[in-house]
């Protein structure tokens, strides 16, 4: 867009005097000098025979069209200007670029934790050497104490004479199949139920359990969670 306002008010602005001279590169071969500001690319168009038309938004040859001096404008100067798209070819060898410095870079840094390590073991205090002690002499060392295990669940529940958790799992798999609890028909849900049922009175806990899907499969997780609560209370 030109300037809008002050000294150049109607002019083409500095980047659109470029895009000009750029489109009209491509066609006439006219080079920008690098770092060129914008009054000396003017007078080089000039010198050239081309003057900016900034009413018009074109680059136009002095004294009219002349063969080989075509008139360039903003519109087709950003058209010619117009980066390409890039081939399957340039894209295939810009990934293949990039995957090449990415191993690189890796490798460099392979390098330098190698030598970090290497600096880090060099700087290491060596151990102080104990004093040799002569045979028979030595002061025996008091034997630990064995830890005694720790009982799973399982073993807590099973001495006291309860059903354990991983047979309520097992049985609860055999009577689902494959399928999920919330998904398993009526006649199925209701064997659960009674099953589960079972099971909680001989745990000593109440379970309603109901044959609702929304809330079957939440109560049959919960007597899972009172087997633990047992076996924690009779530890």
């Amino acid at each position: 867009m030109p300037y809008k306002t002050g000294e150049f008010k109607g002019e083409l602005t500095t980047t659109e005097i470029r895009k000009l001279i750029r489109a009209h590169n491509i066609l006439t071969n006219i080079k920008i000098p690098k770092g060129a500001n914008r009054n000396e690319i003017i007078k080089m168009v000039e010198k050239k025979g081309y003057m900016i038309n900034h009413e018009k938004k074109s680059l136009d040859p002095k004294g009219g069209v002349r063969q080989g001096r075509p008139k360039v404008k903003l519109e087709k100067a950003k058209e010619i200007t117009k980066p390409k798209p890039k081939t399957a070819l340039q894209k295939q060898k810009a990934a293949e670029s990039k995957a090449e410095k990415e191993e690189k870079k890796k490798k460099e840094e392979r390098v330098i934790r190698k030598k970090a390590v290497e600096e880090e073991k060099k700087r290491a205090k060596p151990k102080p050497k104990t004093a040799s002690i002569a045979v028979g002499t030595e002061t025996p060392k008091p034997k630990k104490k064995e830890q005694s295990k720790r009982k799973s669940p399982d073993e807590i529940l099973k001495e006291n004479g309860y059903p354990t958790l991983s047979e309520y799992k097992a049985e609860i798999k055999r009577l689902r199949g494959d399928k999920i609890l919330g998904e398993l028909p009526l006649k199925q849900r209701k064997v659960i139920v009674k099953y589960v049922e079972k099971i909680a009175k001989e745990l000593g806990v109440k379970a309603n359990i109901t044959t609702s899907k929304d809330i079957f499969q939440n109560q049959v997780g919960n007597i899972e969670r009172q087997f633990l609560f047992l076996a924690e209370k009779l530890r």
